[in-house]
């Protein structure tokens, strides 16, 4: 993402992430990216090939292909990865904290649309339902304040 300018949508929830692979804590090079928490979105994190191979640090062929899944109408690899989820301090969107990240697992993987297909979608990666629903998060949504709360179990506050 080094040199990038995203547009941030006025009303989307925006999540700063890292990626390693499966079993590994985020490794020293991975980067930090912006995902949108997206609840209509079926699987657990969707990506580009590009924001993988730009934003991540992640290179491709350290990733198995764990299987595919059809996104967007077409079949796309599912790669052994997961997810960080950096806090940020409360009130700012792009401000993040010093605590240690915490870990969404995704056994079936991530869904990484190849940029050979032809589409540009997901403009920005996805964190979908399944993941939320996977690592036993809990998310609360005040509109009015435009505030957003993602949280574990233990109450370990990830956004405020």
């Amino acid at each position: 993402m080094l040199g990038h300018t995203i547009e941030i949508k006025r009303d989307q929830i925006i999540v700063w992430v890292s990626l390693a692979p499966q079993g590994f804590s985020p490794l020293p090079q991975a980067r930090l990216f912006p995902a949108v928490v997206d609840t209509g979105c079926n699987h657990s994190f969707v990506m580009r090939q590009q924001h993988l191979l730009e934003w991540s640090g992640a290179p491709l062929d350290s990733l198995r292909i764990l299987g595919s899944a059809k996104i967007y109408g077409q079949s796309v690899p599912l790669l052994a990865a997961n997810i960080w989820l950096h806090a940020n301090r409360p009130g700012s969107r792009d401000e993040r904290t010093n605590e240690r990240p915490h870990l969404l697992e995704f056994d079936q993987g991530l869904a990484v649309v190849p940029q050979t297909s032809g589409k540009t979608n997901p403009r920005l990666p996805l964190l979908g339902m399944r993941a939320l629903r996977w690592n036993h998060l809990h998310v609360a949504i005040d509109g009015h304040r435009r505030r957003v709360t993602i949280r574990t179990r233990r109450r370990f506050w990830l956004f405020g």
